[in-house]
């Protein structure tokens, strides 16, 4: 579901370019640590909103929520599911 969330958002904001998603898997004694890691192209989030997009209905942007759409629930949601699991969401 995490890694679906992050896919369809990149593909959401990349009118032009590309995708990229690398997959990353390792046993750690007895639990599986996966790291998914989602690239685009498209526009993306200004710095000074990086540490606010993982809160609920916000986006990273006015124009950018009327020319996309959506509530700004996806990246708080996949975070929150992240972190049941022990992991966690981030953004760079």
């Amino acid at each position: 579901q995490i890694a679906m969330n992050l896919i369809s958002n990149a593909l959401k904001f990349t009118p032009r370019g590309g995708v990229t998603v690398a997959l990353r898997a390792e046993r750690v004694r007895e639990a599986l640590d996966v790291r998914i890691d989602v690239a685009d192209t498209g526009p993306g989030i200004p710095a000074e909103m990086h540490s606010h997009v993982f809160e609920p209905f916000v986006q990273a942007s006015r124009r950018v929520a009327v020319k996309f759409g959506g509530t700004g629930l996806g990246l708080p949601i996949a975070r929150q599911l992240a972190r049941l699991m022990n992991g966690d969401l981030t953004l760079t």
